[in-house]
């Protein structure tokens, strides 16, 4: 009997974890049951990983399951805490336990990307692509890798054509022309100003700051990244793009 359901509780939590793996990578994916299945994933995990600490019922499988998102969840603390090199060693580990999540862990490319090591970065985002092949962050991220590892004499950071969808936050689609150089960085800063949506207001100095860097920009690089950090959004939203807006700064800061 313990057996049977340590395995019912493991097949709920490893389907409803890919799920989870999902919409935490990628946040505002339009798919609401993708959602769903989030909130079901954290309700059981809480509930199995009762179950497998007070001894109640084990076994190999669940074992590995809890591991895996022990090993994620502990990467995207270590990052919050200003950690990429610890945090790429535990979504390191989440990939071994399972190597099926390894397309999935976006996280781990933005560890990768502040722990300097780009051409793993782009080879993860490259892999996200794969299965997610209309994410605009990870297009623009790939493209931050790709002028690190190789950077091109244009302001342009993307200059080959992508064929995706739009994103569905406009916003998105205005960075991505200032990053393909059919917009100018200014101009999109001038558009979307203080008076803008929290989030629209956030995500626009959050990926100027990362642009203007890219380009060498320091100056205007930290302010964007401040703005975006003293925002009403980077204030209070619980967004992973907000802790990596304040990793970026701590960082950024212990450089200069």
């Amino acid at each position: 009997m313990t057996f049977l359901f340590s395995q019912s509780i493991f097949v709920m939590l490893f389907v409803c974890d890919f799920k989870l793996i999902s919409s935490i990578v990628h946040p505002h994916s339009n798919n609401n049951v993708i959602i769903t299945f989030r909130k079901i994933s954290q309700s059981i995990f809480s509930f199995s990983s009762m179950l497998v600490f007070s001894g109640i019922c084990f076994s190999p499988e669940l074992s590995c399951a809890t591991d895996m998102k022990s090993f994620i969840v502990g990467g995207m603390q270590s990052f919050r805490e200003g950690d990429p090199m610890k945090s790429v060693k535990l979504f390191d580990s989440a990939i071994e336990s399972n190597p099926a999540i390894y397309p999935y862990l976006w996280q781990r490319g933005l560890s990768l990307y502040y722990a300097g090591n780009y051409v793993a970065c782009e080879q993860q985002f490259n892999l996200d692509l794969r299965v997610n092949p209309n994410d605009m962050e990870e297009v623009l991220w790939k493209s931050l890798c790709r002028k690190r590892i190789a950077p091109p004499d244009s302001k342009a950071l993307i200059l080959e054509d992508i064929n995706r969808l739009s994103d569905r936050r406009p916003v998105m689609n205005k960075i991505y022309s200032v990053y393909k150089g059919t917009t100018s960085a200014q101009s999109l800063l001038a558009e979307i100003g203080p008076n803008a949506k929290d989030d629209e207001y956030f995500y626009c100095r959050l990926y100027m700051g990362l642009y203007f860097e890219a380009l060498g920009d320091t100056e205007n690089s930290l302010q964007c990244i401040v703005d975006a950090v003293n925002s009403p959004y980077g204030a209070s939203a619980n967004d992973y793009m907000v802790s990596l807006a304040k990793v970026h700064l701590k960082l950024r800061k212990e450089q200069i």
